[in-house]
């Protein structure tokens, strides 16, 4: 059936609720964004900790880094949560490696390898040089399909019973560096 248009034309009024699609929508279309539900694809929440204290275990077995957890409670079951840590890292054995790992409450997402050369003579080092520690990063993005409370947080490990650490500087005593982790609750 024809319409007929007289007058100012067509106002909203006119049409019926449903029968405009994407497909109708010109991409030029200058739509406010008050109309969008804004629910996907935005980040909806985020908690983020730093840590400048040092911190140092002769554990083979990983241990919690104190101050490198967060605690995030998605709204949705169907977020993801994308985790970003950075963290200086080293060893107090020159040539002994120290290991990072990103736990969800006690589950393992993913563990780094550190490459740290251990000390310089007597001394740490945080500037990544042949010796010393080292600054890693990851990012890693879980679907934990949950709108319970979730805790991320950094673990870490040394090689026999040397000491690994965490924000160490010059004289190896003293705390130096930062490190973080950071995670986003991003919306579907």
């Amino acid at each position: 059936m024809a319409i007929t248009i007289s007058g100012s034309g067509i106002t909203s009024a006119n049409i019926a609720d449903g029968t405009i699609v994407n497909a109708d929508i010109n991409s030029s279309a200058a739509i406010d964004g008050s109309k969008v539900d804004g629910s996907f694809g935005k980040v909806l929440q985020v908690v983020s900790v730093s840590k400048v204290d040092a911190f140092t275990t002769t554990s083979s077995s990983f241990v919690d880094i104190t101050g490198l957890t967060v605690t995030i409670t998605p709204t949705s079951t169907t977020s993801k949560i994308l985790v970003q840590y950075n963290t200086i890292t080293g060893n107090g054995t020159a040539g002994w490696t120290t290991w990072v790992q990103l736990v969800r409450d006690t589950t393992n997402l993913s563990q780094s390898t550190i490459a740290s050369a251990g000390r310089n003579g007597s001394s740490y080092s945080i500037d990544g040089s042949v010796s010393g520690a080292v600054g890693t990063s990851l990012t890693y993005l879980d679907s934990p399909a949950t709108t319970a409370a979730i805790i991320y947080k950094l673990q870490l490990s040394s090689e026999g019973a040397s000491t690994g650490t965490v924000n160490r500087r010059g004289d190896g005593t003293a705390d130096g560096g930062s490190s973080s982790i950071t995670v986003m609750e991003i919306g579907a």
